[in-house]
C-alpha cells in the first residue's frame, strides 16, 4: 500500500522495469483516487477519501466559529471506499 496514487504508479513502474508482472507477482494499492488512477495500466485500487464531505464539514465548522455559534476544536472520522481495480490480485480465485 503507497501513500498516495502517485507513489503507487511510480512503484508500478519501477517493478514493471525490473520485470514483474502486476498484479501477479506483487499487488498494489494507492490512496486518494486520483482521476487517471483508472485508466493506468492495470488500473489501480485505490482508497477513495470523501473529499466532498470533508470540505463540506470543514466549511460548515468554519462558518460556526466565524459566526461565534462555537470555538471548540472537533475531530472527526470519515469512512473511506476502498476502490477494487486490477492492480491486486484476489488470491481466493488463485
Amino acid at each position: 500500500m503507497c501513500e498516495n496514487d502517485d507513489m503507487a504508479v511510480g512503484a508500478i513502474s519501477a517493478c514493471v522495469e525490473l520485470g514483474y508482472q502486476i498484479p501477479r507477482d506483487i499487488s498494489f494499492i494507492g490512496f486518494d483516487d486520483m482521476a487517471y488512477a483508472k485508466f493506468i495500466t492495470p488500473s489501480l485500487t485505490t482508497i477513495k477519501k470523501p473529499t466532498a464531505q470533508i470540505i463540506e464539514m470543514g466549511v460548515a465548522k468554519l462558518m460556526a466559529i466565524v459566526e461565534g455559534e462555537q470555538s471548540d476544536v472537533e475531530q472527526k472520522i470519515v469512512d473511506p471506499e476502498m476502490v477494487i481495480r486490477q492492480s491486486v490480485v484476489n488470491l481466493y480465485q488463485h
